[in-house]
C-alpha cells in the first residue's frame, strides 16, 4: 500500500468513527502550502442533505512523512470536516445565523462524538 493509499484508507477509517455519512469526500493530491487541507464543495442533494468536501494532501510532504504522521493528518482533517459547519456559519457575514441554528450544529458536533468517542471509551 503506498502512503497516498495508506492516507485515503485513514479518512475513511476517521469518517466512518465520527459517523459522518452525510458528506461526499473527493481525496486528491493538490495542497501545496501545507500537509493537507479540507475544504467545502457545497451541496450534492439538497434534499439529503449530502455535502462535498475536498480533502487535499501535498504529494510531496507526504513522500517523506511517517505512517503515524500520515495518521495524524488524516484524523486532523476529518476534524476539520466534523467541524466545517460551524466554520462556515463564521464566515458566511451575508447571513445572519440564529442562536437556534448555532446550538443545533454544536450539538449535532456532541452526538457524534458520543455516538464514536464516548461509546468506545465509556
Amino acid at each position: 500500500m503506498t502512503k497516498a493509499e495508506y492516507f485515503r484508507k485513514e479518512i475513511f477509517r476517521w469518517v466512518k468513527f465520527f459517523g459522518l455519512s452525510d458528506y461526499e469526500i473527493d481525496i486528491d493530491d493538490e495542497c501545496t502550502d501545507a500537509r493537507a487541507d479540507c475544504s467545502w464543495y457545497g451541496l450534492k442533494n439538497e434534499d439529503a442533505g449530502t455535502q462535498i468536501i475536498r480533502i487535499s494532501y501535498n504529494p510531496e510532504w507526504i513522500k517523506t512523512a511517517d505512517m503515524k504522521l500520515i495518521s495524524r493528518t488524516a484524523f486532523h482533517e476529518v476534524c476539520e470536516l466534523l467541524i466545517a459547519p460551524l466554520t462556515e456559519f463564521a464566515r458566511n457575514t451575508d447571513v445572519r445565523i440564529s442562536e437556534r441554528e448555532i446550538s443545533t450544529e454544536r450539538h449535532r458536533i456532541i452526538r457524534r462524538l458520543e455516538s464514536s468517542v464516548w461509546e468506545k471509551l465509556k
